[in-house]
Formats: structure tokens, C-alpha cells, sequence
């Protein structure tokens, strides 16, 4: 069962925490970057909200070692001392926003129900993907050698051709992949073999 979002919040000015409370937001505060290290959940839905002055290290360190531990929640920065380089730096390492503060309070709630939405995104994202290399992963060694030449604009009497077996193998052989990866089309075979890193084959002769 899928947890709910939670913001998780480390600014010592309470101000944050309870605009975001009053808002309706699940918040959990941390009184330090180590507060929040400490119970870290990498694969908790939601988003972090960090002040970039911190005690024991700065925000941008603390969003590294985020980073290092498999977080993928988007992270928003809040500053007392807000600095183009620091701002830069926040965003190259994949913060999604930047405030200074005192921030605007819709600027900060719009930031924060973004995030938890790219969040959500995101994980059903790679939900689908993972149950597309499952389902890659479910087909035989000759399934999968079919539809790399599938995917790659091959015809069943070229792949017959090619690969040494009869056409009706070949279309017994597409049929059955098509029906486990869940592929209604031709161009949904492209598409799977593209996302999932398939390797494709080389175009057919004469193409």
C-alpha cells in the first residue's frame, strides 16, 4: 500500500511549518539536517523543503546526501540569504525551486503542491517502467530476438528469413510477445523497446 505524501521540512523559522500546516499539507519538521538523516524514507511520496542556512551543514550539502541515499523527491529551497550561485547550484543538483525568503506564502504553497504532483508523477512513471521490463523479462530468448527485429521495421518474411525459421514461426512468435508485453500495435512495440533500452536490430536489407 502506497504511503501518502509528506513534506519534509528543515527551517528553524516555525513560520514555514505552520503555513504549511494550515494549508492542509502533511509536514513533518526536523530541527536539523542530522534530525532529518536519521529517519530518512528515500521512497516516501512527497517533497523536501529546505532552508539553506542550516546548523551542522548547509542545505545544499544536505540535499547530496539525499541525493547519495536514493532520494528522488523533489526538493525546494527557502533562504534568508538567498545568492544566484547558491540558487544555481541548488537547481543543477536537481532542486526544483528556489525562494527567498521571507517567501511569498502562495508562491511557496503553489512550489510545494507542484513538487508533491511531479512527485506522484514520476513514481507512476517508473511503476510503468518497471512492469514493462517485467513483462520484456517474461519473454523466451526467441520472443525477445522477434521483436528487436519487430521493433525495428523488420517484416515476418524478412525475419524469417533472416533468423532461419518459417514466417508462420515468425507470426506464432510475434503473437505471443505481443500479448505478454500488452502491445496493441506496432507502434507500441517501438515504443517499449525504446524506453526499456531493447536493443533493436539493424534495419532490414535494401531499407
Amino acid at each position: 500500500m502506497d504511503l501518502p505524501p509528506l513534506i519534509c521540512l528543515v527551517d528553524p523559522d516555525p513560520t514555514t511549518a505552520r503555513l504549511l500546516e494550515i494549508s492542509g499539507f502533511p509536514v513533518r519538521a526536523y530541527a536539523s539536517p542530522l534530525d532529518l538523516l536519521h529517519v530518512y524514507e528515500p521512497d516516501r511520496p512527497g517533497c523536501v523543503v529546505l532552508e539553506m542556512m542550516l546548523p551542522e551543514m548547509s542545505g545544499l550539502a544536505l540535499q547530496h546526501l539525499l541525493l547519495e541515499r536514493g532520494g528522488r523527491q523533489p526538493v525546494i529551497f527557502v533562504s534568508t540569504s538567498a545568492n544566484v550561485t547558491d540558487a544555481v547550484k541548488a537547481i543543477k543538483a536537481g532542486a526544483m525551486e528556489f525562494l527567498p525568503k521571507p517567501c511569498d506564502p502562495e508562491l511557496l504553497l503553489q512550489a510545494v503542491r507542484d513538487a508533491v504532483e511531479r512527485d506522484d508523477q514520476q513514481r507512476q512513471q517508473r511503476k510503468r517502467e518497471r512492469l514493462e521490463r517485467a513483462r520484456i523479462e517474461s519473454l523466451t530468448d526467441r520472443e525477445h530476438e522477434v521483436l528487436g527485429y519487430v521493433a525495428s521495421g523488420w517484416l515476418n518474411k524478412e525475419i524469417a528469413a533472416e533468423v532461419g525459421i518459417s514466417e508462420r514461426t515468425v507470426k506464432f512468435h510475434r503473437a505471443n510477445l505481443m500479448g505478454k508485453v500488452g502491445a496493441a500495435s506496432l507502434a507500441d512495440l517501438v515504443r517499449l523497446a525504446t524506453e526499456t533500452g531493447l536493443g533493436l536490430r539493424r534495419p532490414p536489407p535494401g531499407v
